[in-house]
């Protein structure tokens, strides 16, 4: 069926005949007269015009339709349309008239259409009328009507009215609606009671109000005007206004009138609360407004309800001593609710959050992490790493893979040297496992857990010694650490000592040369083997300082600044399978920017080694780029060198020469010390030599020079 852009005053039956859409003629008797808010509607939304297939492709436009539910003709002069965005204008052509009990469609994305126009989101959108500025009815969806199928507004029964998803595509004509009943069945899915507070905090007067939240779980926005809140007493009614709203899940627009998915009520004022303007149910004195009949919810035990305007339940929960109830009262200040939201099961909160998504798991698993874990000494260590935010690990439990399990409690955990378990931000918790949980030394698993929630675990599958720890704290990943550090056998609890160098087969692996100014392969990094053996260096990670100067020991995690070593497998000790790099014995191997790593060397900036399971093995830091032409690392020299190597001290020293994939050319560690070049008593002129290293220097040969 054709739609049309408006509805005009015809004397003509030819003319309406052609057209196609009812209109009653106006007369001097029955002149149309300037519409009133409250008689228009919003009655038909479609968004799928110009489909390439289907039902839909019968209808070459979008289109909303309105309504007239008055007695009489009405012009909607200085009316407008509106989709999500409130830049999106299609305005109304005045004089345009609606009929009594009429329908008129207008096709919203039809470009002839100069004034404005806009196409409609099959998928997500929004359906607005406008009286001037006034926004008179809103319509929200968030997924397709489907093929066939459009947005319909229907009867629920009991006068009251929502638009729903509907067979059949009506414009300028009466909808094809569902049995009232059938809508109302549809709708009262959708609305939930989703989040009750019966007991706010402050007291007196200065107590918080008490506060059901509804949660629309549906793809279409729901008016609930008329329908109403209560609670274990069918005769407590707080009734929702004229205009009430609720938003549905998948469609967010970016005008600022958009319903919320999410309405909170608060109930139960008295006169003298500080909170009664927040009670809407009641006037400013205190008073039930009319309809009312305002309800506080009780704390030990109550109902929350959602009752639609037929007088049933669309949504009620039972708590506390209330008869079958979903779950136990919450404390003063919290909340019990739906997790997730709308289709949950009820749950006493980890946190109250009217008006927002529920908190359906304890903020606190988040930020607690197994940290150490020491067998000589049966302790485990936690740690926070919120930075900001204390956890309570009370009833926490750890467990192993013999399904061994020890409940974390004050009597068996020490925060800073005193038992207790609230973890302060970045602070740490030891756990004694004593004769309770004996994990196996040779391979294991320990699980930390807050009732059916995995927390964090750790996993090891041969011995280790003295510890087993996250390098950095918290965030990295399990290696072998230096020292234990839990507080047991008088160490301090705090920090892992976190091995550098010392992963597991690659200890003898160090940064040696560094190029930062870029020669015509571009910048490199040269590794050398310090030790006797070969060893597989496939699967190393080489990484600059990661987009920030920082602690070495944190892996980067912007992909552009890391690069993993190729190889065939990543076992240190392969040095023969085919496809792996082999680093010799006292052996050499740069690699270059232009056909390796991804990134250059800055100023200032890092050059560092990572194990195949991101542990830090070795890093280097300069301030400046280099001045000769590399930065080489040069055992034995103590004064005027550039900077020292992190893992094990050693000397960088600007060079004369580079070296790639040889040794450095390390400057003999001697330096002009003093000169005299006018004594005054007449003697000669003389240079003073000084040897900075730790061994002698043979100086034959050498030769002094001036200008």
């Amino acid at each position: 069926m054709p739609t049309f852009r408006r509805a005009v005053i015809a004397s003509s039956s030819l003319l309406l005949c052609l057209v196609g859409v009812s209109v009653i003629t106006s007369t001097a008797a029955h002149a149309a007269v300037p519409a009133l808010d409250a008689d228009i509607h919003i009655s038909e939304v479609f968004g799928d015009g110009g489909a390439s297939s289907g039902v839909d492709s019968a209808f070459s436009h979008d289109f909303i339709e309105v309504t007239n539910t008055g007695g009489q003709d009405e012009t909607l002069t200085g009316w407008s349309l509106k989709d999500d965005t409130d830049s999106h204008v299609y305005p109304i052509d005045d004089g345009t008239v609606i009929p009594s009990g009429g329908q008129v469609s207008f096709n919203v994305d039809d470009t002839a259409h100069t004034a404005g126009n806009f196409g409609l989101g099959k998928t997500g959108d929004a359906a607005r009328l406008f009286d001037g500025s006034t926004l008179v009815d809103q319509f929200w969806f968030g997924a397709a009507a489907g093929d066939g199928n459009d947005f319909n507004r229907c009867s629920i029964g009991s006068g009251a009215f929502a638009i729903v998803v509907a067979t059949g595509i009506t414009p300028g004509a009466a909808n094809d609606c569902p049995d009232p009943a059938a809508a109302l069945a549809t709708v009262k899915g959708q609305v939930k009671v989703n989040e009750v507070l019966a007991d706010g905090t402050g007291s007196g007067t200065s107590q918080q109000l008490d506060a059901i939240e509804l949660y629309n779980t549906g793809t279409m926005s729901v008016p609930l005007a008329g329908w109403w809140l209560s609670d274990d007493k069918s005769t407590d009614k707080d009734v929702l206004p004229a205009g009430t709203i609720i938003a549905p899940v998948g469609e967010t627009g970016s005008s600022t009138s958009r319903p919320s998915n999410y309405l909170t009520y608060r109930v139960g004022a008295s006169a003298t609360s500080t909170f009664l303007s927040q009670d809407i149910f009641l006037d400013s004195t205190g008073h039930n407004l009319p309809g009312n009949i305002d309800f506080g919810i009780g704390k030990g035990g109550d109902n929350a309800a959602l009752v639609a305007p037929n007088g049933t339940d669309a949504d009620r929960v039972s708590f506390g001593s209330d008869p079958s109830p979903a779950v136990t009262a919450p404390a003063t200040g919290n909340t019990i609710s739906r997790c997730p939201d709308g289709t949950g099961a009820w749950a006493l909160s980890f946190a109250a959050t009217l008006g927002a998504t529920n908190v359906c798991a304890n903020p606190v698993d988040a930020i607690v992490k197994i940290n150490e874990v020491d067998l000589t000494n049966g302790v485990v260590e936690l740690t926070n790493t919120s930075t900001t935010t204390p956890a309570d690990v009370s009833g926490f439990k750890l467990t192993d893979n013999a399904a061994q399990s020890l409940t974390v409690a004050s009597v068996n955990t020490t925060v800073a040297g005193a038992a207790g378990t609230a973890i302060p931000a970045g602070g740490y918790a030891e756990v004694t496992l004593g004769t309770t949980l004996t994990p196996a030394a040779a391979a294991d698993k320990i699980t930390l857990a807050d009732g059916a929630s995995t927390v964090d675990s750790s996993t090891w599958t041969s011995a280790f010694t003295p510890s087993w720890g996250r390098c950095p704290d918290g965030t990295g990943s399990f290696a072998q650490t230096a020292a234990i550090t839990d507080g047991a056998a008088s160490s301090t609890a705090g920090a892992n000592s976190c091995a550098i160098g010392g992963s597991g087969g690659y200890n003898t692996i160090r940064v040696n040369e560094i190029e930062t100014n870029g020669d015509p392969l571009g910048d490199w990094i040269e590794l050398t083997n310090t030790g006797a053996t070969a060893v597989n260096i496939s699967g190393l990670y080489l990484a600059d300082n990661g987009g920030t100067q920082g602690d070495p020991s944190i892996f980067p995690t912007d992909a552009g600044h890391f690069w993993q070593i190729p190889g065939t497998n990543q076992n240190p000790t392969d040095t023969t399978t085919a496809g792996n790099l082999v680093l010799a014995a006292h052996g050499y191997h740069a690699f270059f920017e232009s056909n390796t790593f991804p990134f250059g060397l800055g100023n200032p900036d890092q050059a560092r080694i990572f194990s195949p399971t991101k542990v830090l093995i070795d890093a280097t830091s300069w301030p400046l780029h280099e001045s000769g032409a590399t930065y080489q690392r040069c055992p034995g020299v103590t004064q005027g060198v550039d900077f020292t190597d992190t893992a094990d001290g050693a000397a960088f020293t600007d060079s004369q020469v580079s070296t790639p994939n040889a040794a450095n050319q390390c400057t003999p560690p001697v330096r002009i010390n003093e000169v005299q070049a006018s004594d005054p008593s007449g003697g000669p002129d003389w240079v003073e030599l000084t040897n900075v290293g730790s061994g002698p220097v043979d100086l034959s040969g050498w030769v002094l020079a001036d200008d």
